[in-house]
């Protein structure tokens, strides 16, 4: 073995000689962190001699000039997000491209979480993984996030974000903010309605109605709109398959109003000269139901 190694170094020879990690780390001098990434048994006893589970205190220091992987514990720091100044940073350098680097940072003060990114040399401002901006870019707040013990992968519970298994379902509102899904969908005996987390509601029923009354005739709605003010009705008939009864119809029914009576309730009024006929009338009501 000794043979083999005659053409290395007396230096290299004397590290790779070494007979415990005391003797290397002595022929290594240089600086202790060195010596113990070096000498490291394992990858954790590395990673602690880069100071990436051990953070390293700064005081007073620009982050943007922070440019080695790992994480820091910075006091009066300079260029961290406005009001801020002491917490975690971690930095995050992409291998082999100068000038690009990610940092984040947690701020102990506020509890606030940030990152910050330098493309090509350039630094981009400070967003918060808390503002709708963030949201846009496709970040969450932490605080939506648990974690699988097993794997500590993040992950979104049906609560704290939308999926296919939660788009539908129940909607309410809270001080003019809605809450739940966002669509809400339903069948009853007065009809079919959808409501929509932006306010809008859609109502849809029929109704038989006759032409032997000269009073409002009413249909219930399938839900309710926030006020007898804040829908809107269209009209569409049906008769039966007779010509004949449709006819009457187009002859007798010289006009119609639709009055809204309350939030669910819709009234029917026709003009016409009396016959004993009936027919469908399909209901269309779009309005607010917050």
């Amino acid at each position: 073995m000794l043979a083999a190694l005659t053409t290395l170094t007396a230096f290299i020879r004397g590290l790779l000689e070494s007979v415990d990690a005391s003797t290397a780390r002595d022929t290594l001098g240089g600086t202790p962190i060195g010596q113990q990434v070096f000498t490291a048994e394992n990858s954790a006893v590395a990673r602690t001699g880069l100071g990436m589970d051990t953070p390293v205190l700064v005081q007073n220091v620009d982050v943007r000039t922070l440019d080695k992987l790992g994480t820091y514990y910075v006091t009066g720091g300079i260029n961290l997000p406005t009001g801020e100044y002491e917490g975690w940073v971690s930095v995050y350098p992409t291998p082999g491209l100068p000038g690009y680097r990610s940092l984040s940072f947690i701020s102990t003060v506020s509890s606030a979480r940030w990152y910050q990114s330098q493309v090509n040399g350039a630094w981009g401002p400070w967003r918060s993984t808390r503002s709708a901006s963030s949201l846009t870019e496709g970040l969450l707040d932490p605080d939506r996030l648990d974690v699988l013990p097993e794997t500590k992968i993040p992950y979104l519970t049906p609560d704290k974000g939308f999926r296919r298994g939660n788009i539908i379902g129940p909607i309410a509102q809270s001080g003019g903010v809605p809450t739940g899904a966002l669509v809400e969908k339903g069948t009853n005996a007065s009809g079919y309605y959808e409501r929509y987390a932006s306010g809008m509601q859609i109502c849809i029923r029929e109704a038989q109605i006759y032409l032997d009354t000269n009073l409002f005739q009413n249909a219930s709605l399938p839900a309710s709109f926030v006020s007898a003010s804040a829908y809107a009705v269209s009209l569409s008939f049906s008769t039966s398959t007779i010509v004949g009864d449709a006819n009457v119809w187009f002859d007798n029914v010289d006009g119609i109003a639709a009055y809204n009576n309350t939030a669910s309730l819709v009234g029917l009024l026709f003009r016409r000269v009396p016959v004993g006929i009936a027919g469908t009338v399909f209901l269309k009501a779009i309005g607010r139901w917050f």
